[in-house]
């Protein structure tokens, strides 16, 4: 009866998010900025038959890995053998790899009070789903970020409270993140080597119980390292140097105070409050009927948590002015994760399952009714591609005015249109390739300029939407 009643919450929960989800996966739309610039390193994985750069960084590289546009690359193989076009792929691939998490959050969070998977983990995650919202189809790396560190973080707390065998696991996930955000290391790799310690000195510092597990742990990890060997080896201009170089150049910058680096650390746990506060208070609630063994392994996760939150604070206390709120996206994972452990103990310890089916139940009709913010349709982007593409020769060479106008994000989307219709096209931005990748920048002069349509009248090729297409300018200085 209650792995027919666990099936049920499971099924019923994936179809929640799917209908929620349903507009973003079937809308019509242009990508521009980030997704754009994101498939144009699926097209360079396609042209080159390899990839060994992550998603680009504002700062003039790309962070350390490929796993996340390999995934992505995935299913928009999946998704066109039904018919979806490929940048709604990749909302059902953020959709399927968030879903995935919560389910490893569940897991994780139930093993580490060792029991099963069970309709008391999963109605402890489901908020998760809530608080996150429509994000968890979406493709933007900082949203991708959250539900892994969440589930990273409760693997830390298992390897130190049950063993090496969860160490591969946690080396797996941190490896994942760095590939996914340039910080990473410092987040990661101190808490997995923090946690091996602990039970090292928990055996007397015997290395024949936990040996197998590092040597697949390292394994892990080199597996990992080998994009970044490899670019190194390979690249012109190797993405590393890059990394360094820019954190070099950043070491002069204004930096945030004390009381600003707090503040954003505080943002993130406010934003969880709507049901952190509720499972702190069931769990006090019910604190005499935990064990206190469980007691304990909350005093883990706390403690841990108290650790990253200092490691977090004092990390943005070196970063560039001013601190944007996807910057550090990632760490909601951490008070997503404790109200996780919050709510499952306090669950558990109601003398009837029963409880925990109705709460799920409720919280996936809330889910329900949550309403998406759709992508921009972007018809200029279309509209303007079709011009270039009928009207151009066998190459098509872009570039758009410096200034405030953020015209890179439908330079991106305009230059990704191109090369999905079969036209040769690049943007004579050379420097910018680690933004429209190498394939996509050149240093020919530009025979068409993007710029706004109040611009250039009555010069314009064509206009869509407040921009146009007219014939190129020399840039300034260029």
């Amino acid at each position: 009866m209650r792995r027919a009643a666990f099936g049920l919450l499971l099924l019923a929960w994936l179809l929640v998010l799917v209908k929620i989800a349903a507009p973003q996966l079937t809308q019509a739309f242009q990508p521009d900025g980030d997704l754009a610039a994101d498939m144009l390193l699926v097209n360079q994985l396609h042209a080159d038959g390899y990839l060994f750069t992550g998603h680009y960084s504002r700062f003039g590289f790309n962070h350390p890995g490929p796993s996340f546009i390999y995934m992505n690359a995935l299913f928009e193989q999946i998704g066109a053998a039904v018919g979806m076009p490929r940048a709604n792929a990749w909302f059902l691939s953020s959709l399927a790899f968030n879903f995935g998490f919560l389910l490893l959050i569940a897991w994780a969070t139930a093993r580490l009070f060792e029991r099963r998977l069970s309709l008391a983990a999963l109605a402890a995650v489901v908020p998760l789903s809530i608080l996150l919202g429509s994000t968890l189809a979406n493709f933007w790396m900082p949203y991708r970020l959250v539900l892994p560190f969440a589930a990273f973080f409760l693997t830390v707390v298992l390897v130190a409270a049950r063993g090496t065998r969860f160490l591969p696991l946690a080396m797996a996930l941190a490896c994942l993140l760095i590939h996914g955000y340039v910080t990473m290391p410092v987040f990661t790799l101190p808490l997995v080597l923090l946690a091996t310690l602990f039970q090292l000195w928990q055996t007397d510092w015997r290395l024949a119980p936990h040996g197998r597990w590092l040597l697949i742990a390292l394994g892990i990890g080199a597996l990992f390292l080998l994009p970044l060997v490899l670019d190194s080896l390979v690249s012109p201009q190797p993405n590393l140097q890059r990394i360094l170089e820019t954190q070099s150049h950043l070491a002069g910058a204004e930096h945030p105070t004390l009381a600003e680096s707090l503040a954003y650390a505080l943002s993130y746990w406010q934003a969880t409050l709507l049901f952190l506060v509720p499972a702190a208070l069931a769990f006090l609630l019910r604190v005499r009927r935990i064990s206190r063994a469980d007691r304990r392994l909350l005093l883990y996760a706390i403690a841990l948590a108290a650790l990253v939150s200092v490691l977090f604070v004092l990390y943005h206390l070196t970063v560039p002015r001013p601190l944007h709120p996807f910057m550090g996206s990632y760490y909601q994972g951490v008070p997503l994760a404790i109200t996780v452990l919050l709510l499952y103990v306090a669950l558990c310890s109601l003398p009837r399952p029963g409880a925990s089916a109705l709460l799920a139940g409720a919280l996936l009709v809330w889910l329900s009714t949550l309403q998406i913010q759709l992508m921009a349709p972007r018809e200029d982007i279309r509209e303007l591609g079709d011009f270039l593409a009928s009207h151009s020769g066998q190459r098509v060479v872009l570039d758009y005015p410096e200034g405030g106008e953020p015209f890179w994000i439908t330079a991106g989307g305009l230059l990704l249109y191109l090369k999905d219709k079969g036209v040769d096209a690049c943007i004579a931005r050379p420097d910018l390739d680690f933004l429209y990748t190498p394939k996509g920048v050149c240093r020919e002069k530009a025979d068409v300029r993007l710029q706004r349509a109040d611009q250039c009248a009555p010069g314009c090729l064509v206009t869509s939407g407040g921009l146009a297409l007219a014939p190129a300018v020399p840039r300034q200085g260029g």
